[in-house]
């Protein structure tokens, strides 16, 4: 029978004890079961990364002597270092045999690690994301929308492509190492690409056995061009940094060091740093040459001393964000508008959404996960222009800057991750049967994006009124009116863009012909409304 059940804070996860000390793991995701089972080896785990801190696991236990019995009670998961505690009952029994067993309670751990915190998300696809072009795009006189041809991403320890054009995974194809050196499994959990040089930077852990039958890890990185492994060494994280992909830097296992190559392995600065890290995201200041660290000791992001002074200075500024306690970051993106030189960065947390300028600074009212909810909310997020797109496990979703937006349409696979966007659809992959699957979905993102362009002028104080119905102008000639709503019309007719409005109206078949007359007449086209 069961006698003890948890949920996992971060993922959706359920864990369960039964009676007999079976350990399992059920996925919110799928109806499927991931089992431990007593004999300590897991059965069915492609939903997780186990680590196994003890062998024996929950169940009955002799102690050697076949002499006391460990028998599991119940089970509690720590919320923040994702460790699974079970208490256990001891049962004493005395010389004679004919003596009964004297039961007394005594509290006994076996430690288990659910998942790594610093990547809470590994049930997800591991992809590289295709970015869209800057944020002054819709503002300039751009007649062609160009698009990165393929997604990587890692399946099975192979780096695959999936094609935007023909809808295929099977351009590109790299196996990975499945071990080191010394013989021990590799776990990718990051893939980086140069867009520039066609390089990646893979990266991975080891689960490395203690003396004391407790498991940590280990951190590794290999680089990789074409077929060819041109280097593999330890590091925990890193990227392709400056604006040429000539380089890239490399964070140590320990969090201490940050090296700087130059492709394909030659070292150009190694940087101590004042504290430790634990993971490394890139920053635009400095022509793309700075970096943001999370250190997780102390729940801070930081930039790197040269955000503003635009040296090779890497070490860790006083600019710093405290996050929440229990909070991890999922990602982080930056999105930099050439035109009006404004910069704002968004963070995804496993309970939250930020947008910050450029020096941290909080702008926007925060996007909070709904109160109660123990599993993750947000799985992804994706700027498109000024707008930021984000996933849950059910919806698709957007938000301007002023923390306004809405639904765009749910989603039918959990877990889903934003690969890009496409002028009429989104990509997005997710994981089915323990296959990574890619699907796109068809969208209105003429609302979003409009939303988006006029709430980031209002934020930055941009007064030109021809500049900001060129951008309107920009985005409305490229993606379909079909998919607008009437509040979103009133929205617009309010803020005095009326043509705008009944441009969009006038499109759609969706609206009467009693609004569109009177957005054409708000406008002052007489001879259209009275045609």
């Amino acid at each position: 029978g069961l006698i003890g059940i948890t949920h996992h804070p971060s993922i959706p996860l359920i864990i369960t004890l039964s009676s007999d000390g079976t350990v399992s793991f059920w996925s919110l995701s799928s109806t499927k079961e991931r089992c431990l089972d007593p004999s300590g080896w897991i059965r069915s785990s492609n939903i997780i990364n186990m680590e196994i801190f003890s062998r024996y696991g929950p169940h009955l236990l002799p102690d050697g002597n076949s002499n006391p019995l460990l028998k599991a009670s119940n089970i509690v998961l720590h919320p923040k270092y994702n460790y699974i505690s079970f208490t256990f009952t001891r049962q004493i029994a005395k010389n004679d045999t004919s003596t009964p067993f004297v039961s007394t309670s005594l509290l006994q751990h076996g430690i288990f690690s659910v998942l790594d915190r610093a990547l809470p998300f590994k049930i997800y696809p591991i992809i590289q994301p295709v970015r869209l072009p800057s944020s002054d795009f819709f503002s300039q006189n751009h007649t062609i929308f160009e698009y990165a041809s393929d997604v990587y991403y890692i399946e099975n320890n192979t780096i695959k492509s999936y094609s935007l054009q023909f809808g295929d995974s099977s351009f590109f194809m790299q196996r990975l190492p499945e071990k080191d050196g010394l013989g021990r499994d590799l776990f990718p959990v990051k893939i980086v690409r140069s867009e520039k040089k066609e390089v990646f930077v893979v990266f991975y852990e080891i689960q490395v056995q203690e003396v004391s039958e407790t498991m940590k890890l280990d951190y590794c990185y290999t680089v990789i061009f074409g077929n060819t492994i041109v280097s593999f060494n330890s590091g925990r994280d890193g990227f392709f940094i400056g604006d040429t992909d000539e380089e890239y830097v490399i964070l140590s296992q320990d969090g201490k060091t940050l090296t700087r190559y130059r492709y394909p392995a030659e070292l150009l600065q190694k940087t101590q740093l004042t504290a430790q890290i634990n993971r490394v995201f890139p920053a635009p200041h400095c022509d793309n040459r700075s970096i943001l660290y999370l250190n997780e000791q102390k729940q801070q992001l930081s930039l790197s001393a040269n955000y503003a002074k635009g040296s090779d200075n890497f070490d860790i500024s006083q600019e710093t964000l405290t996050l929440k306690k229990d909070e991890s970051v999922i990602q982080v993106l930056w999105q930099k508008d050439k035109v009006l030189s404004a910069t704002v960065l968004a963070i995804l947390t496993t309970n939250r959404i930020l947008v910050l300028s450029s020096d941290l600074k909080t702008i926007l009212a925060i996007k909070k996960s709904p109160e109660k909810l123990e599993t993750p909310y947000f799985i992804s997020c994706f700027w498109v222009d000024k707008v930021l797109l984000f996933t849950t496990d059910s919806q698709l979703m957007y938000m301007a800057l002023d923390g306004s937006g809405g639904v765009i349409c749910s989603l039918k696979d959990p877990g889903s991750v934003l690969a890009t966007v496409l002028n009429d659809r989104v990509l997005y992959s997710c994981k089915v049967k323990n296959q990574i699957m890619f699907r796109s979905h068809a969208v209105g993102l003429l609302e979003p994006l409009v939303v988006g362009e006029l709430v980031f002028k209002e934020q930055f104080k941009i007064t030109d009124t021809a500049q900001i119905r060129q951008s309107l102008s920009n985005i409305i000639s490229r993606f379909d009116s079909a998919r607008i709503s009437a509040p979103f019309v009133a929205r617009l007719d309010q803020l005095g863009y009326s043509d705008v409005a009944y441009a969009l109206v006038s499109r759609s078949s969706f609206f009467p012909w009693t609004i569109k007359f009177n957005y054409a007449l708000r406008s002052h086209q007489f001879k259209i409304a009275f045609e």
